[in-house]
């Protein structure tokens, strides 16, 4: 299916579909009420250009019935990214599925195709940050799932989760090399080729809203343990181009090369 995201993009689909003779089928990311804490990055439980107003969805299904180049799918709720307690992500499952319990009932008890829970699951960048415990998130989700399954609601419904970040984060390095050492009032800065333009995740530049220093390390002197501080920036003309502050490294030079782990989550898609 198609996820919408607004009242105006469902009638979109419709009038492509209808150009092309064919039925859409689709899905409403909803927006959900209630705020669910727990997520680093928020999308959902506030005015948001994510999804419909949870309190919309009955005017955009009776929208829909009336259009028969569209049908009906199921619903999406992404609440937010980084969330790194299973308790506070397991209950944001269950309002997910009570709001399709909500929808179900609303249509005559006519059954979802799909049910997606999004994502959100988040990993360790920094330290003090503790694993998420999947082990215990996934036995909830499927005593969840397994008892909202004997319901009619959901006799024939697809449930779906979003793990993306979780799984591939750790499938990626960054490099970039630095072209300039510079030193500032006392203070030495590494400048490297690839800043906030190649890796905002790393940068903090995805919503990070506590300045926190990225994990990096000087790839070509890993085993040398002379060190000294330097802020490690981007080559861009803004102060948010930068990576931290005061990293403990090996003395660098220019054409040193500098990793950035954990980036193969929206190091590349989101830079």
């Amino acid at each position: 299916s198609i996820n919408a995201e607004s009242r105006d993009e469902v009638k979109a689909i419709g009038t492509i579909a209808g150009s092309m003779r064919k039925r859409a089928r689709v899905s409403l990311r909803i927006n959900p009420k209630k705020n669910l804490s727990g997520s680093q990055l928020q999308m959902g439980g506030y005015p948001s250009p994510f999804g419909i107003d949870e309190e919309k969805i009955p005017g955009v299904l009776s929208m829909m019935n009336s259009c028969r180049e569209l049908e009906f799918a199921g619903i999406h709720v992404f609440v937010g990214n980084q969330i790194m307690d299973p308790g506070l992500a397991i209950e944001n499952v269950q309002n997910t599925l009570d709001i399709a319990r909500g929808i179900v009932a609303a249509r005559s008890g006519s059954s979802l195709k799909l049910v997606n829970f999004g994502g959100g699951i988040g990993i360790p960048y920094y330290s003090r940050q503790e694993e998420f415990d999947i082990v215990r998130f996934n036995r909830e989700l499927n005593r969840l799932t397994q008892l909202s399954g004997k319901e009619n609601a959901f006799e024939k419904t697809l449930f779906l989760m979003e793990p993306g970040r979780y799984l591939v984060a750790g499938c990626g390095v960054f490099l970039t090399k630095v072209v300039y050492i510079k030193e500032s009032r006392g203070k030495k800065f590494a400048v490297v080729d690839g800043g906030m333009n190649a890796n905002s995740m790393a940068t903090g530049n995805l919503g990070q809203k506590i300045p926190r220093n990225f994990p990096i390390c000087c790839a070509n002197r890993m085993n040398e343990t002379d060190t000294e501080k330097f802020d490690i920036v981007g080559p861009l003309c803004t102060p948010m181009d930068i990576y931290g502050r005061d990293y403990d490294s090996p003395r660098m030079s220019r054409g040193d090369i500098l990793c950035a782990p954990l980036s193969g989550a929206y190091g590349f898609t989101a830079s």
